[in-house]
C-alpha cells in the first residue's frame, strides 16, 4: 500500500506477520475502541522501580524516565499493554521474565499519564508466534 519502500519490505518477516494476523491477540487489538502505537511517555518513577536496592528516601526522590510503548489498547475500560519481541527464545515465559521490569515501568507510566488502569501486560513473540499474559 506504499507505506514501506522495497528495502523495508524485503526486511520484513512476512510469514511471522501473517501468523500474527491469525492470532487472537490481533483480533483483540482490532476490536479495541482505542489503540496507542509507539506511544511516547515521560514520567517520574520511584528509584526502587528501577532497582529495589535503591532507597526511596523522600517524596521528592524520583527518576525521570522516557520511553515508548509498542502497543496499548483499551478493552472493557482498561488498558492492555503489548510489547512485541523478535528475540529467539525457548518460550514466552523466558521473554516475560527477561522484560518484566520494562513492562512494569510501561504500566506505571501509562496509568499515571492516562489515568486508566492497566489490566494486562502481554509479551508477544514473533519468533514463537505466542504470547505471555501477565497482570
Amino acid at each position: 500500500k506504499g507505506f514501506l519502500n522495497n528495502e523495508e519490505h524485503r526486511a520484513l518477516n512476512t510469514s511471522a506477520l501473517e501468523k500474527f494476523t491469525q492470532h487472537s491477540l490481533f483480533t483483540r487489538i482490532l476490536t479495541s475502541p482505542k489503540l496507542l502505537r509507539e506511544h511516547r511517555f515521560s514520567v517520574k518513577i520511584p528509584p526502587s522501580m528501577i532497582d529495589e536496592n535503591l532507597p526511596n528516601l523522600e517524596n521528592e526522590d524520583f527518576i525521570v524516565t522516557q520511553g515508548a510503548l509498542d502497543c496499548a489498547f483499551l478493552e472493557n475500560g482498561e488498558y492492555v499493554i503489548v510489547d512485541y519481541k523478535t528475540d529467539k527464545a525457548a518460550n514466552v515465559t523466558e521473554l516475560f521474565n527477561k522484560y518484566s521490569k520494562q513492562l512494569e515501568i510501561y504500566k506505571y507510566a501509562l496509568e499515571h499519564t492516562e489515568n486508566i488502569k492497566v489490566k494486562e501486560l502481554i509479551i508477544y513473540s514473533f519468533y514463537l508466534n505466542d504470547q505471555y499474559i501477565g497482570r
